[in-house]
């Protein structure tokens, strides 16, 4: 198992070309990449399992989804790039400075969300870590959602000369507009996606809300952290990541003993608000006003709206469309979520001629909404 997770991690070099890609916002191979990728790993990895490989199949499954994906995206980033074998002692110096306050840090997040897993099993044992870990999966799979946009924020702010602040407030803003009102959809029905997986998975349920409720502030320490990276602010980063990652690990083992998964969840969730304070007073001290109180609107409404739909106990079939439908509808009133953002979310899941189609048929709700 070492043995292929070295093979993982030597891939993970191959991001670079990911990174080459977005600076240009040339993000078509990317995604190209990725669905032709997932197309190989898929069946793969299952046909592999299924000739009895165990588990060594479905790891090579998954190893080969990078080197696909690579050769998709080789081409076009040899083309902007205009590769050729050079020494640049210069270049050289600045990677490796910028890389430690890229990697060290993400080597303490990956510490302060892992060593909760590992915490969790050595006081509780596999049962309860195993609640833990589904819960915190189904966290990713909607922090995704706002995360792939923020994702492109790091290697395009730092190719920006100008406008760095707007660009990164209004990727943060979309983010949160997009995730805020599932998440707490996921807060208020924590137990239905749980439920799906299995009756006993139902009791993981405060752990998957305490969890969900970290995505927001997530969000924002992410965006702003982009911002600073573009900015050289290298120790900064280092400081921010471990302000909230050396909090939030200090906490587990108290609180793993004491509540379990809740513990565990909690301390998670504390570091993740810590951090967020440590970003507000960064955002001072580089003069950047993030539209704090635009991003407290974007909470309040689905918040009070999940709270009163769990406190009078309204079915998840009426609560979870509704909670998400008066959202969106009260942030395209309040001007929250413009027409302009609207356009260029809707370009990004379709394409412009699909989108243009749709839009002629729905302008007249839409301009009633927005207007």
């Amino acid at each position: 198992m070492l043995f292929y997770g070295g093979i993982i991690v030597l891939l993970g070099s191959t991001t670079v070309f990911d990174d080459l890609l977005a600076s240009h916002l040339e993000t078509k191979p990317i995604f190209i990449g990725a669905i032709v990728g997932n197309a190989v790993k898929l069946p793969l990895g299952i046909g592999l399992v299924l000739m009895g490989w165990g588990w060594v199949g479905a790891i090579i499954g998954y190893i080969a989804l990078t080197p696909v994906a690579f050769v998709v995206k080789l081409l076009p980033s040899l083309k902007l790039a205009k590769f050729r074998l050079h020494l640049d002692l210069q270049a050289l110096r600045d990677i490796l400075k910028a890389g430690v306050a890229s990697w060290l840090p993400a080597m303490i997040t990956v510490s302060g969300q892992q060593l909760g897993v590992l915490t969790l099993f050595g006081v509780r044992g596999a049962s309860e870590t195993g609640l833990y870990y589904v819960s915190f999966a189904i966290m990713g799979v909607v922090m995704g959602i706002g995360g792939s946009i923020l994702g492109l924020m790091m290697p395009v702010l730092s190719g920006m000369e100008d406008g760095r602040k707007r660009a990164c407030w209004r990727a943060i803003k979309i983010s949160l507009v997009l995730v805020t009102p599932v998440v707490f959809t996921l807060a208020a029905y924590p137990e239905v996606p749980l439920g799906l997986l299995g009756r006993e998975y139902v009791d993981a349920a405060p752990m998957l809300m305490l969890l969900a409720l970290t995505i927001p502030a997530t969000l924002i320490v992410t965006g702003v952290t982009s911002l600073i990276y573009a900015y050289g602010m290298y120790m900064t980063i280092l400081i921010l990541g471990l302000v909230s990652n050396l909090s939030r690990i200090g906490a587990y083992i108290p609180l793993s003993y004491l509540m379990g998964g809740v513990g565990v969840a909690l301390s998670y969730a504390l570091g993740a608000y810590i951090g967020l304070i440590a970003v507000i007073v960064v955002c001072r001290r580089i003069r950047f006003n993030p539209g704090f109180k635009e991003a407290l609107l974007v909470t309040i409404f689905p918040l009070c709206l999940a709270l009163v739909f769990h406190l009078l106990g309204v079915s998840w079939l009426v609560g979870a469309p509704l909670l998400l439908l008066l959202s969106y509808t009260i942030y395209l009133k309040m001007g929250i979520l413009s027409r302009k953002d609207l356009r260029e979310l809707a370009y990004a899941l379709a394409p412009t001629q699909t989108v243009d189609e749709i839009y002629q048929h729905l302008r007249p709700i839409i301009d009633r909404l927005i207007d």
